[in-house]
């Protein structure tokens, strides 16, 4: 009997432990609202210190223009208007200022060659013009003259380029928040690779 109780003490005070690690900790918890476990968890599944990402596949259709064919990682891009791209998966670069559009930042460079672009996405499935598009955390994008660490982030009037951010009290086609730069560009012809944070989702 004795060794029945003192069994059942240790279980309630591992148990009053538990509860109290789990309360102090909240990597410990569930991580959803009320803990109902009703949602997603986004940009998980690395260790705590590395920085959190989330990803889409898109269809690459660029609208046109010199680099009609080709992409690149770091290219920020918007989600395409046109009759055969407006689906919610094709996305394409822009020449507007702070695009309302705006989607995230290309993830993976894109070559093709003409007869590789189909009308509709329907037409494209398993071909070379899929790619991973970033939507949230810390990435690296082209940019477009001059930008400082801080600053709000937005497409440019460079197909491609990421350029400052500034709202349109006037225009609603141009108030495309993108997220924001970690580090600036001093140059103004602008340059590749500076590190952002992207939040488009």
């Amino acid at each position: 009997m004795r060794k029945f109780k003192l069994l059942l003490a240790i279980l309630l005070i591992v148990g009053l432990v538990s509860s109290v690690y789990a309360a102090t900790y909240n990597f410990n918890a569930d991580g959803q609202k009320g803990g109902t476990g009703v949602g997603d968890i986004m940009g998980q599944g690395k260790s705590q210190a590395e920085p959190h990402k989330t990803f889409r596949m898109v269809r690459w259709m660029n609208a046109g223009g010199a680099t009609r064919y080709t992409a690149s990682a770091d290219f920020i891009v918007v989600w395409n208007a046109t009759a055969s791209g407006d689906d919610g998966i094709t996305v394409s670069t822009t020449t507007t200022t702070g695009d309302a559009a705006v989607a995230g930042v290309l993830a993976n460079n894109v070559t093709l060659v003409s007869t590789e672009i189909r009308q509709y996405a329907t037409d494209d499935t398993g071909r070379r013009n899929w790619v991973w598009l970033q939507t949230y955390g810390l990435c690296r994008v082209d940019t477009q003259g001059i930008v400082v660490a801080g600053d709000a982030m937005g497409t440019g009037s460079i197909a491609g380029k990421a350029a400052d951010w500034i709202a349109s009290a006037s225009d609603p086609t141009v108030n495309g928040n993108a997220g924001f730069f970690y580090e600036g560009d001093s140059t103004s012809s602008g340059t590749e690779n500076v590190r952002a944070f992207v939040r488009t989702e």
